[in-house]
């Protein structure tokens, strides 16, 4: 199988692709919002997360349906897209793919402090529903765990700007990679310079490291 090359462009048109996925994640967050707001106090099952994969996924051609997953437990929330349908160049020699990881695209993720043998009196804001917006989740009186939607819109919001300055920094940042790379090849002949100019009994004994990851 021939091996794929990345040249300059072919990493142009990934850059393009996966800012093209960060822009539709900033859109999905208007979509999903309402969503959100319709499970306010309702206890937290699977029901949430079929109810986002049927806006991202019912009735869309397989390249264009982008597949949510929802975990809502005391530990965490979480809302994650899954952008597996546009990951990827095609050409007619090989396809060309993100790197792993970029082809998730992080909505919510946010830790509680609900003490799992913690006494009432310590995770007392998590047993009244009106106790204030910074919680995602409360117990009823019956332990089941309900949703606080404003908690989770109001992280959403916070991600969405968050993703909307990501889209400009790299849109900017991207103009720099030769000049990224000239100073990174500056920096490894000089290591490589160094390297060679250390006794390796020195290197060894006293621990200096004169390798990076880049090589």
């Amino acid at each position: 199988m021939k091996e794929c090359i990345y040249n300059k462009a072919i990493k142009d048109k990934l850059m393009d692709l996966y800012i093209q996925n960060l822009k539709k994640s900033v859109g999905i967050i208007d979509s999903i919002i309402p969503i959100i707001w319709q499970f306010d106090g309702k206890v937290y099952n699977a029901r949430l997360e079929n109810k986002l994969k049927e806006l991202l996924t019912e009735g869309k051609e397989v390249k264009d349906k982008i597949y949510p997953q929802v975990e809502l437990n005391y530990s965490r929330v979480k809302i994650e897209l899954n952008f597996y349908n546009n990951r990827s160049i095609p050409s007619s020699t090989c396809n060309y793919y993100l790197s792993e990881g970029l082809e998730t695209i992080s909505l919510v993720s946010e830790y509680s402090d609900f003490k799992n043998y913690g006494s009432h009196e310590e995770n007392i804001k998590y047993y009244d529903s009106e106790f204030n917006d910074k919680v995602y989740f409360y117990i009823d009186k019956n332990y089941n765990t309900r949703i606080k939607s404003a908690k989770i819109v109001n992280l959403l919001l916070e991600r969405q700007k968050e993703l909307k300055e990501k889209i400009i920094s790299l849109e900017s940042e991207r103009q720099q990679v030769e000049d990224y790379a000239s100073k990174l090849n500056e920096l490894k002949e000089k290591l490589d310079l160094l390297d060679s100019a250390i006794p390796c009994e020195i290197k060894s004994i006293y621990g200096i490291k004169t390798y990076a990851n880049f090589y």
